[in-house]
């Protein structure tokens, strides 16, 4: 596949067009077999010190080297025609949980957490770019922030860019964001942005003194109101709606693999499954944060708090733990957006 690139009038970014969202399998693929990560590497901690050692700038675990600093690289992907297919939305929402939301008018309003899964073979895509500098397997997914403010529907087409930002130091490494944003096709406004932070281990900013970040609370245990029962086929029924064939998510065996303790639920499942959850419309934000790994199969305890329903909710709260540890997986808050917290954006 061949990328269009044109230059942004007055701006320091470059805009890459890709014809269509590429596959995610080959994705992958090249982010494990590319010539960063090297052959023959068998382990998650493996290939990051491999693919670390590969990187220019990334001598002795050092995000400089020889005063050559670590930049992500100043591009936006963009896909500027991409449909809200009614079949794959379905299917997604079916294995999240997600209710079905008709509107008055026939209109199907795609749920948010889908659109998350639209947007994300635009994300890999510019995280497996060569000019890419931190390695795509290793990475941890932290958190995710969404601003959802206007409804899209199934049947519609948006425009989806994506953009990687704000590296920074981490108590652990160097973190970073993707920014996905979705407008609509006749307007080009924007409806969806979604902010994904991850964590790259062991890559040290030269400012990483200042990255003295205060320890977190000790986890209390909400009242539970739910629980959820995650067969060892929960990985690979996400993945087969959403792309996502990560094998840290599909089984025990390709998890081990890459030194992982067995099989995980996608962060974005567990976000999705929540969300779905609290079942509200656009316009609305909500944020989560993602903590120990929930190991397939598994049977963790949920907390629903909200105040409000449907289109009259305000806010919601939804825990998913460990019971048994006592160990948070993921922390979703949403809030509805008035008027005066929604934005307007027009496309370049």
């Amino acid at each position: 596949m061949h990328d269009q690139q044109t230059h942004l009038d007055g701006a320091d970014r470059d805009v890459v067009l890709l014809p269509q969202l590429p596959a995610l399998g080959p994705l992958y693929a090249r982010a494990a077999g590319g010539s960063a990560l090297g052959a023959g590497t068998r382990t998650a901690r493996g290939l990051w010190a491999k693919a670390a050692g590969a990187i220019p700038g990334l001598g002795s675990g050092s995000a400089s080297s020889g005063g050559t600093r670590l930049e992500l690289p100043a591009v936006d992907l963009l896909v500027a025609d991409v449909p809200i297919d009614d079949q794959a939305h379905r299917g997604f929402c079916e294995v999240v949980g997600a209710p079905i939301r008709t509107r008055p008018d026939g209109g199907v309003e795609a749920f948010s957490g889908y659109l998350h899964a639209l947007s994300f073979p635009a994300a890999m895509a510019l995280l497996t770019r060569e000019d890419f500098p931190l390695p795509l397997l290793g990475l941890v997914h932290l958190s995710n922030s969404v601003v959802h403010e206007l409804p899209l529907l199934v049947g519609e087409h948006v425009g989806i860019t994506v953009r990687a930002q704000n590296l920074r130091p981490h108590r652990s490494g160097a973190q970073f964001d993707v920014v996905a944003e979705l407008r609509t096709e006749d307007t080009q406004e924007l409806a969806w942005t979604g902010t994904s932070t991850y964590l790259a281990r062991g890559v040290r900013l030269p400012e990483a003194e200042k990255a003295e970040q205060a320890s977190r609370p000790e986890f209390e245990a909400p009242l539970p109101t739910a629980r959820w029962q995650l067969g060892a086929d929960t990985g690979r029924r996400y993945a087969a709606v959403s792309g996502d064939v990560n094998p840290i998510h599909l089984s025990g065996a390709s998890a081990k693999a890459l030194g992982m303790k067995g099989a995980i639920a996608h962060g974005m499942y567990t976000a999705s499954r929540a969300l779905a959850m609290v079942d509200a419309p656009a316009p609305l934000r909500w944020d989560v944060e993602f903590g120990a790994p929930l190991l397939l199969p598994g049977a963790p305890s949920v907390s629903v708090q909200r105040d409000g329903r449907g289109t009259e909710l305000r806010t919601a709260e939804v825990v998913v733990w460990d019971a048994r540890r006592g160990r948070p997986h993921a922390a979703l808050s949403v809030r509805r957006l008035d008027e005066h917290s929604r934005r307007r954006h027009v496309a370049y």
